[in-house]
């Protein structure tokens, strides 16, 4: 606290008189006026944070001064992780120590040594012809790239945003005041699409750590579990700045995806839901104890899910004009954003009309506007409007192939991605389907390969059954060349794809153009950012391959 008293005393932060709050005077006009900022957003500077012995509450911070008003020229850091206690975020100083030592590193100039050769050239500037996917290619035409030179000096001279740091805390506020601190929190907890939008970078802090009440580990699989850090994610994800975020764990590599990845990887799962995931309000029954005294609380799913519809209605809207294979992509995410709400209110364009007609449907989506080649049938995929699906298969021309959009997506990539089988077996049931069944993309994946990829297990069994073959590889000039359909479930530890596909005679020691097989992708400790979020996915992964290979070819991969 020393340090931080010093700082203060040096460089307090000019204070604005109508607000009581440190205020860097410039407008902040690059936000939408959907995402409002109803409570001002203040951060800390890079050097108060790296001066830091112990995270500091935003109320003692204010007092020191040592609260800032981002300027439109600061680059600001959103930082998000997983509270190791109910009365302080991180005890232990774990989580402080490990990116402060990751910013003093990358402040010195030292910044491709935290990522893999793949992860950095996601973050780099790359020609569209090297994307090995769909979800590379569907990436947003304002993907933020940025240069070693460029994030380094955005470290040192940038802002950073942290949860206790930055809005309200009930530590800072006495019994008497607790009214009062619930209204500006709630304020604060309205403003995170603003925060989140302001922001350069989404840091996602994660490493190992003992939770101090509950004696259990803490990680990157816990903090996805945290219903609050799944709405900072999807936050991100919604924004119209979104950004790849940077996991940083114990390890010493930082782990980044897309966005757009990401959210492929949601589709139909449920479970995964903002408000599927654990609330410190639901588990204190929503009250808060103060001596003799009980208060209660609101639950934060409340603010959940007016954050959520604000921003995907907000996000749907622009990319439907700007972008309109994405914008169908996040209509198809709509149930799964929203699952564990009773009421959504007004619905996206997911959701149909009993009876529509073909025509209704297109003027509902916007197709009769220029949509980047996206036909009818499509789009009804995209959105899971499974009725016209049937509708609009039924009007297919035999021997016409079917329309690509500008990302080079037909329907039936679209189902393959996000594993509508009911979709896809309606297209491999017309005349066309057989060629359907064994097409490579324009990534050269096979559609088992992709279904396998993205984890889709009942559509993997769906085209087994119709004998797509097993053991066919990628035959493009990528890294996944050479790459068979074994390889795709495992990369991403999708277990039951892997046990479905050695049961149907999957090569498990197939080795790729690297020579690299299937087990060895499983084994590359990282954490598990796409794919399986399963605890034991890694582990039981591993288990069903080793179990398919003989002692020889154990002893080759050792």
């Amino acid at each position: 606290m020393g340090q931080l008293q010093t700082i203060a005393q040096d460089g307090g932060a000019k204070r604005c008189e109508t607000c009581c709050r440190p205020c860097g005077g410039v407008p902040l006009n690059i936000i939408d006026a959907a995402l409002d900022e109803v409570f001002p957003m203040s951060c800390i500077t890079m050097d108060t944070f790296l001066n830091m012995e112990r995270m500091v509450s935003h109320g003692e911070l204010n007092k020191m001064g040592l609260l800032v008003r981002p300027s439109s020229t600061n680059c600001v850091h959103f930082v998000s992780h997983e509270w190791l206690s109910g009365s302080h975020p991180d005890p232990a100083a774990v989580h402080l120590r490990r990116l402060q030592q990751v910013f003093r590193e990358m402040s010195e100039g030292n910044v491709k040594q935290f990522f893999s050769d793949r992860d950095w050239q996601m973050m780099v500037e790359r020609p569209v012809a090297q994307h090995d996917s769909f979800a590379a290619a569907l990436e947003p035409a304002n993907f933020k790239k940025v240069s070693e030179h460029s994030l380094s000096m955005s470290v040192r001279a940038g802002l950073v945003w942290l949860d206790f740091c930055c809005i309200p805390q009930f530590v800072d506020y006495s019994a008497l005041h607790h009214k009062h601190f619930l209204e500006e929190q709630k304020l604060a907890m309205h403003s995170l699409p603003f925060y989140v939008e302001r922001s350069d970078f989404f840091w996602v802090l994660s490493p190992t750590a003992e939770h101090e009440d509950f004696k259990r580990d803490c990680s990157f699989h816990t903090w996805r579990s945290r219903g609050w850090c799944r709405l900072e994610e999807w936050a991100n994800l919604l924004s119209n700045s979104s950004v790849p975020p940077l996991v940083v764990t114990e390890a010493p590599i930082i782990t980044t995806y897309g966005t757009v990845a990401f959210a492929l990887d949601n589709y139909n799962r449920l479970e995964r839901a903002p408000c599927m995931g654990d609330f410190t309000c639901c588990s204190q029954l929503h009250c808060v104890k103060t001596g003799s005294q009980i208060t209660p609380i609101p639950c934060d799913k409340q603010v959940t899910v007016h954050v959520l519809r604000k921003m995907y209605r907000a996000r749907v809207r622009s990319q439907l004009v700007e972008a309109p294979v994405l914008g169908l992509a996040l209509c198809g995410l709509e149930r799964m954003l929203f699952a564990g709400v009773e009421n959504v209110g007004t619905p996206c364009l997911q959701r149909g009309v009993t009876g529509e007609l073909v025509e209704e449907f297109v003027g509902r989506v916007g197709l009769s506007a220029a949509c980047a080649g996206t036909d009818k049938l499509q789009a009804a995929v995209w959105c899971q409007q499974q009725v016209m699906v049937h509708k609009l298969v039924k009007r297919l021309c035999p021997g016409e192939p079917l329309p690509r959009d500008q990302c080079g997506l037909d329907a039936f990539d679209v189902c393959v991605l996000t594993g509508n089988v009911e979709a896809a077996e309606a297209l491999l049931d017309t005349c066309i389907g057989v060629g359907l069944l064994h097409l490579p993309n324009r990534f050269g994946a096979t559609p088992l390969q992709t279904a396998a990829w993205c984890g889709h297990r009942d559509l993997v069994q769906s085209l087994l059954d119709r004998r797509a073959a097993v053991n066919v590889r990628n035959v493009s000039a990528s890294r996944l060349s050479g790459w068979s359909a074994l390889h795709y479930a495992s990369v991403n530890c999708h277990d039951k794809c892997c046990r479905l596909l050695l049961h149907h005679q999957a090569a498990v020691s197939a080795r790729d153009a690297q020579g690299v097989t299937p087990l060895e992708l499983v084994t590359a400790e990282k954490p598990m950012v796409i794919g399986n979020q399963q605890t034991n996915a890694r582990s039981e992964t591993i288990r069903i391959l080793l179990e398919a290979m003989t002692e020889e070819e154990v002893i080759a991969t050792i």
